[in-house]
């Protein structure tokens, strides 16, 4: 009897580990997500900007500066910026 109670004791304690591990996982990639969406590096699919809208975007999120953003979102953000100022002067100017 006793073993019995121990392996049911064992597959509860084992099914809860990997519940809340799961839930944690979850929550880390939502906050992930969110940060990603708000730096401008996925495209949301029910959103579409101009490339104007996009330029003006990304400066506002660069003049957050490091209170939001670490260093190395920074560049990813100012690496876009000119990507996308690039992007509108080949269209505006033709090359």
């Amino acid at each position: 009897m006793k073993r019995v109670m121990m392996i049911v004791a064992a597959s509860i304690m084992a099914t809860s580990v990997t519940a809340l591990a799961a839930e944690h996982t979850h929550k880390a990639h939502d906050e992930k997500c969110i940060k990603e969406c708000q730096m401008l590096i996925r495209n949301c699919n029910l959103e579409v900007d101009t490339i104007q809208q996009r330029i003006s975007k990304l400066r506002t999120e660069l003049g957050k500066g490091s209170a939001v953003y670490t260093a190395e979102e920074l560049q990813i953000l100012e690496q876009k910026l000119q990507d996308t100022q690039k992007n509108f002067n080949t269209i505006t100017m033709g090359g």
